[in-house]
């Protein structure tokens, strides 16, 4: 919120970048991120255990959609946005929406690419 307001860090240029991150903007994230997993702990014993099973299987398949998050991000920020406007500038609003849909989308794709190569052993062993 900081960076947003003050225009330093990720936002410094006048734009929503992700990729001018400095030294606080990492901080920042990484005291965030550890302020999540302590409130996470203290919520898991009250989230329903299907919830917990989905998390367990994002947690497992973390690579599979870290890549093709990026896969998503490097198309949708250099391509589309930049093609349909002219730029890749977004107001921060849009930047969020289409990160939760890029997130969105690259879990449901890493469960397809994990059941596929799942299929592909498992002919290979009968």
């Amino acid at each position: 919120c900081y960076g947003i307001y003050s225009g330093n860090g990720m936002f410094g240029e006048g734009q929503n970048c992700y990729y001018h991150m400095i030294f606080p903007d990492s901080i920042g994230s990484l005291l965030a991120a550890m302020g999540f997993l302590g409130l996470y702990n203290k919520l898991c014993p009250y989230l329903p255990n299907r919830l917990i099973g989905f998390l367990r299987s994002v947690s497992k398949h973390i690579t599979a959609i870290y890549c093709i998050h990026w896969i998503f991000v490097m198309w949708v920020t250099n391509v589309a946005v930049y093609i349909i406007n002219g730029s890749q500038e977004l107001p921060v609003w849009l930047t969020l929406l289409i990160s939760v849909c890029i997130t969105a989308v690259s879990v449901v794709l890493a469960r397809v690419y994990r059941r596929i190569k799942y299929e592909k052993k498992k002919k290979a062993h009968n």
